[in-house]
C-alpha cells in the first residue's frame, strides 16, 4: 500500500524510514517529486519487499541470487517491451531481394550519382556482370573480399556483386594509414580486393586486385554474368572493422539474415516508400552506410550518392538536398550540425535519421523545425547497425533511444545479469536476429562480449553502455562503462590510441581521454609520462602513421605523474585541461600581415577559443585542435567578407592561415574594413532575432 506521508520537508531527495506497527514492518518513503514519479517509487518498494521476503526464506543466501521481480508484475512489463516478433523473408538474401525488386521496376531510377541515373535494370545487370567477373577470378561462397572503391554507384553495385558471388565484403577506406589497411587485409585473410584503377596503386602489392573499371581486366560482355545469387542466409554478408582496445582494429562479422531483418525492420519503422529519395552521405567503412545504399533498393525507391567533397561541405550538401528533392537522409549529429552551421534552413517533407552518437535536445529541436520528422537511432555494429529507434518530438525532455526494432530484444541488467527495476541503471544487452557472429579470429573477445542469453535462445551482445528504462518503457542511454567513445559519429577505443603512444620508446605511460570543455565540441586529449622529452609533433606523426585521422588527439600534455584515485587507479576525471602553446606545434610563429590573413586569424581565434598570440600564419588549423565541424564554422563566417565561396575541400588543402587567406579576396561590396565586418552565427542551430544576434567584430 502506498499512502501520502504528512511531512512538510525532507533533507534528502529520497529517504526511507522502516518502523514496526501492529506487529508489521512498514516503510515510509519521502521523495522529491521533481526527480521521481510515484509509480517508479512504488515499483522500487515492490522490489524491496520481494527482496526482504527472499532474505527471510533464505537467510544464508547471497544478495545477488535474489530476484527483485518475481510476483511484482515488472518482469511481465519488461517482457512486453521485447515482444517484437515480426515476419520477414529470412530465407532470402539482400542481393536476391534487390534483384526481385529490379524485375518489378526495371526502368525506374534506382541510383543517382553525379548527374548520372541508373535504372533498376541497369543496376541488376551491372551487379550480375561484376559478380560474373568475380566468380571467374575465384570468388565463391565463403570468400572474404576487400572493397576499396570511392563513393559512387560502382561502390554500391560492387558490394552487391561480392555478396551475389557468395562472398562477404570488407570495406577498406583509402584514407586509412597504410599500416591499418595492411592489418585489415592480413587479419581478415581476404583473398582479393575489389577496387578501381585510381585506387589500385594505394593498396599493398601483396594482395590480388580485381579492378572493375579497367576495360582490359575482363569486366566486359564476354564475361558471363552471374544471374543466380550464391549468397546463403546463414552466411556472412560483410565484415566491418571497429576500433580495438588492444591497439588493433577488430572485424565484426554480420550475416545475411541479420542484414535482411534489419532492412525490413527499417522499412516499417522509421519507414520508407517507393516514392522516397534517400540521400547517402556516409562512408562505406561506417556500417550505417548499409541503410543508406540498400534500404531504398528493396522497396523501389531511389538512393542518391553524395561524393565526399559534398558530404563534408555543409553548403554543397544543403544544395544537393534541394536539387535532388531528397525526402530522407541519415547522418550523425555532427553532420547535421555542420549543415545548420552552414546556414541550411531545412526542407519540408524531409525525414531525418540521426545516430552514431548522442543527440542533444537543442540540436533535435533545431532539426525538427527544419524537417517533417526526426528519428533518433541507436545500435552498435555488433547488432547490425541500429537496434532501437525513437521518433523525437519537440520539447525539453531528454532524448531517449526508444524501443527495440523488429525481432530484437533489449535488457538492462545488473553485474550478475539480472534485470534491474524500471528507472534503475544497468548495462544494456541486446539479443535477437541482429546479433552478429562475433569478432573474426578473436574467440576470447567474442566469448566475453557475446554471452549466452538467460532469457531465451541465442546470444546477447554486451554493449558496455549504461542505460535505464523510463516510465514509458523507452530506453535512456547514460554513457559507457568503459573507455569507448563516439566522436562525430566515429567509434573509438581510447586504449587503441594509448597502445600506439606506448610504442614510442620514450613514452612510459599514456592516457587518452575525451574532453568537452566547449559545449558540443568533444576532443581527444593525450597525456603522457616520458622518460625523455618528446616533441608533440613526433607523437602526432606516430599516430598519423598508425590510426585514422579521426583518432588524432587535438591536444597533447606531458605530466610527471597521472592523477590517481584513493584506491590506486588512474582518475580520468581529474586530468588538467590542456593549455595550447607553441611548443606543441611544428611551425614557428609568424604574425598575420595582409588583410585576408588578419581576417582568417581573427575568425580562427574565435572558433578555436585561442588568443591571437597563440596562432601564427603557418600554423595548421587541425594541429590547433580544429576539426571538420569547426572548419565549417570558419567557412561560414568567411562567406560574409570573401569575394567567392570557400569549400571545405579547399580548407583541407589550405589548413594554415596564410594558405587559406590566399584563396580569397576581401569583397568590396561587403565591409572591407576588418573593424566593421560583422559575421553572425547561429548558436546550436537556434534561429535568433536581430536583437539577439551574436556579433563577431573582425
Amino acid at each position: 500500500i502506498v499512502r501520502e506521508i504528512p511531512k512538510q520537508s525532507s533533507n534528502w531527495d529520497m529517504f526511507m524510514n522502516l518502523y514496526e506497527e501492529d506487529g508489521t514492518l512498514k516503510a515510509d518513503v519521502d521523495y522529491n517529486v521533481d526527480l521521481f514519479k510515484r509509480d517508479t517509487v512504488a515499483s522500487w518498494l515492490d522490489g524491496f519487499e520481494i527482496l526482504l521476503k527472499g532474505l527471510v526464506e533464505e537467510p544464508n543466501g547471497k544478495l545477488g541470487d535474489f530476484d527483485f521481480f518475481t510476483d511484482s508484475g515488472l518482469s511481465e512489463e519488461l517482457d512486453s517491451y521485447n515482444s517484437t516478433a515480426t515476419s520477414y523473408p529470412s530465407d532470402l538474401t539482400l542481393p536476391e531481394i534487390i534483384s526481385r525488386q529490379a524485375a518489378q521496376t526495371q526502368f525506374k531510377p534506382a541510383i543517382l550519382d553525379e548527374g548520372q541515373t541508373y535504372s533498376y535494370k541497369d543496376v541488376d545487370q551491372r551487379v550480375a556482370q561484376i559478380a560474373g567477373y568475380l566468380q571467374s577470378a575465384g570468388v565463391t561462397t565463403g570468400s572474404i573480399i576487400g572493397l576499396c572503391v570511392e563513393r559512387s554507384a560502382d561502390m554500391v553495385m560492387s558490394a552487391l556483386a561480392i555478396m551475389r558471388a557468395g562472398g562477404a565484403y570488407v570495406p577498406l577506406d583509402p584514407d586509412y594509414p597504410e599500416d591499418r589497411l595492411q592489418h585489415m587485409i592480413a587479419d581478415s585473410g581476404m583473398t582479393a580486393v575489389v577496387t578501381q584503377s585510381s585506387l589500385a596503386e594505394t593498396l599493398p602489392t601483396t594482395i590480388t586486385k580485381l579492378v572493375i573499371d579497367d576495360a582490359d581486366n575482363g569486366v566486359t560482355d564476354s564475361v558471363a554474368p552471374l544471374l543466380q545469387s550464391l549468397a546463403e542466409p546463414e552466411g556472412m554478408a560483410y565484415m566491418i572493422y571497429t576500433s580495438g582496445s588492444s591497439g588493433l582494429p577488430k572485424g565484426v562479422m554480420v550475416s545475411h539474415k541479420s542484414l535482411t531483418n534489419f532492412m525490413y525492420a527499417m522499412k516499417s519503422r522509421p519507414g520508407i516508400t517507393s516514392d522516397d529519395i534517400l540521400l547517402s552521405v556516409t562512408t562505406m567503412s561506417f556500417d550505417i552506410a548499409a541503410l543508406e545504399i540498400y534500404l531504398p533498393l528493396i522497396v523501389g525507391a531511389r538512393v542518391a550518392i553524395a561524393r565526399p567533397q559534398v558530404s563534408t561541405d555543409g553548403s554543397l550538401l544543403a544544395s544537393m538536398i534541394d536539387s535532388i528533392e531528397a525526402t530522407m537522409m541519415q547522418a550523425t549529429p555532427a553532420t547535421w550540425k555542420m549543415l545548420i552551421d552552414s546556414g541550411w534552413t531545412g526542407k519540408a517533407g524531409l525525414k531525418i535519421l540521426c545516430g552514431g552518437e548522442a543527440l542533444s535536445r537543442s540540436l533535435a529541436n533545431s532539426l525538427i523545425e527544419r524537417s517533417q520528422e526526426l528519428w533518433n537511432m541507436y545500435g552498435p555494429t555488433e547488432t547490425t547497425i541500429w537496434s532501437t529507434v525513437a521518433r523525437v518530438v519537440p520539447g525539453d525532455a531528454p532524448i531517449n533511444i526508444g524501443s527495440p526494432i523488429a525481432n530484437t530484444q533489449v535488457y538492462v541488467l545488473s553485474s550478475l545479469m539480472r534485470p534491474v527495476p524500471l528507472g534503475v541503471e544497468g548495462e544494456l544487452y541486446i539479443g535477437g536476429d541482429g546479433v552478429a557472429f562475433g569478432y573474426y579470429g578473436r574467440p576470447e573477445l567474442t566469448a566475453e562480449r557475446f554471452v549466452n542469453n538467460p532469457f531465451g535462445d541465442g546470444k546477447l551482445y554486451r554493449t558496455g553502455d549504461i542505460a535505464k528504462f523510463g516510465d514509458d518503457g523507452s530506453l535512456i542511454c547514460l554513457g559507457r562503462s568503459d573507455n569507448q567513445v563516439k566522436i562525430r559519429g566515429f567509434r573509438i577505443e581510447l586504449e587503441e590510441i594509448e597502445a600506439i603512444l606506448l610504442e614510442h620508446p620514450s613514452v612510459t605511460d599514456a592516457v587518452a581521454i575525451v574532453r568537452d570543455d566547449q559545449p558540443d565540441d568533444k576532443r581527444i586529449v593525450a597525456y603522457t609520462i616520458q622518460s625523455d622529452e618528446i616533441e608533440p609533433a613526433e607523437l602526432r606523426s606516430l599516430i598519423n602513421e598508425k590510426l585514422p585521422f579521426y583518432m588524432m588527439p587535438s591536444a597533447w600534455m606531458r605530466l610527471e605523474q597521472f592523477p590517481m584515485t584513493p584506491n590506486g587507479k588512474i582518475d580520468r576525471n581529474s586530468f588538467p585541461a590542456p593549455q595550447q602553446d607553441r611548443s606543441s606545434l611544428e611551425s614557428t610563429f609568424e604574425p598575420a600581415e595582409t588583410a585576408e590573413e588578419k581576417i582568417v586569424l581573427n575568425v580562427w581565434c574565435d572558433v578555436l577559443k585561442l588568443d591571437a598570440e597563440q596562432i601564427g600564419v603557418r600554423d595548421n588549423f587541425f594541429e590547433l585542435g580544429g576539426h571538420s565541424l569547426l572548419a565549417t564554422r570558419v567557412i561560414n563566417r568567411l562567406k560574409e567578407v570573401s569575394t567567392e565561396p570557400i569549400s571545405l575541400l579547399t580548407f583541407f588543402d589550405n589548413p594554415t592561415v596564410a594558405s587559406l587567406a590566399s584563396t580569397f579576396k576581401v569583397s568590396q561590396e561587403k565591409p572591407a574594413d576588418p573593424a566593421k565586418a560583422e559575421v553572425i552565427e547561429e548558436a546550436d542551430g537556434d534561429k535568433r532575432s536581430d536583437d539577439d544576434r551574436e556579433e563577431f567584430v573582425i
